[in-house]
């Protein structure tokens, strides 16, 4: 009998990250929802970034959010975790995004960061259109969907 010899798989770096779905309602009272631009890629985003050593992910969800928009979210519950790969330097990394719903609680409370062109909120069908056509490597969408429901859930109790 041949002895078979014992392959590791391969050991990608883990990337956290953690972001909301943050929605405001309309004056007509519908969901609108923010997504973000950034010229540079040609894509479309969810706020979100990279959790730091001290921080929870709430924290890092709240943090991230303030500085790429410049509003100040109110977290209201865990969404799900998104799962991709992306590569640095030719090297692939493994990526985990944490997202949270969050309703705005006060718009433009600083100045954002300059990583994304344009923020706007709108309606989920426009929403999940650019997320869908515009991301790279991750499928916001589907936390985009989750959040909508959730939404709808609540408005039939």
């Amino acid at each position: 009998m041949e002895a078979t010899a014992l392959v590791t798989p391969p050991f990608y770096p883990k990337h956290i990250s953690a972001g909301t779905v943050l929605y405001r309602v309309s004056p007509v009272g519908d969901y609108r929802f923010l997504i973000m631009y950034r010229r540079k890629s040609g894509t479309w985003h969810l706020p979100k970034g990279t959790q730091r050593p001290e921080e929870t992910l709430e924290e890092t969800a709240m943090r991230e959010t303030q500085d790429e928009t410049g509003m100040t979210p109110k977290l209201e519950e865990f969404l799900g975790t998104v799962e991709s790969t992306f590569e640095r330097s030719g090297e692939p990394i493994q990526k985990e995004t944490h997202y949270y719903l969050a309703r705005l609680a006060d718009e433009f409370s600083r100045i954002p960061d300059n990583e994304h062109d344009i923020r706007v909120f709108v309606h989920f069908h426009e929403a999940d259109r650019f997320l869908r056509e515009g991301t790279i490597y991750e499928e916001e969408w589907g936390v985009l969907e989750e959040a909508y429901a959730r939404l709808l859930e609540r408005e039939e109790k």
